[in-house]
């Protein structure tokens, strides 16, 4: 079994095993079938995120092969929580959004074309 990280959107093929932490396993669980030890066969195409962290058992497909990046063992498989640059501004957060919408000023009434009814 080989660990990699996904460096883009990649598609792996039905009936592939795999290797999935609990909570990739749970957001797939209609798509997958557990064979025990997290390893799992897709029961349908399976859709890995860019960041995404999985065991693929057996040759990796060429046509994906440039997409992941290898990684050694399975703990170097796990995913890692996003990384945010030291320069990079705080992303505002939900309580941001409630005060900039209530700073706004309400939507004013969009007044409506008088209705001229039908010709006779």
């Amino acid at each position: 079994m080989r660990y990699y990280r996904a460096s883009a959107v990649i598609l792996l093929a039905r009936d592939s095993v795999v290797v999935l932490d609990e909570r990739q396993a749970a957001d797939r669980a209609g798509r997958i079938e557990s064979l025990g030890d997290g390893r799992y066969r897709l029961l349908d195409a399976l859709q890995i995120k860019a960041g995404e962290a999985f065991g693929y058992e057996g040759e990796l497909p060429k046509a994906i092969a440039e997409d992941v990046d290898a990684v050694g063992k399975k703990a170097e498989a796990t995913p890692a929580e996003p990384k945010r640059s030291e320069d990079a501004p705080p992303q505002p957060g939900p309580e941001s959004n409630e005060v900039a919408a209530q700073e706004q000023e309400p939507e004013k009434p969009k007044k409506k074309a008088p209705h001229k009814g039908r010709k006779k």
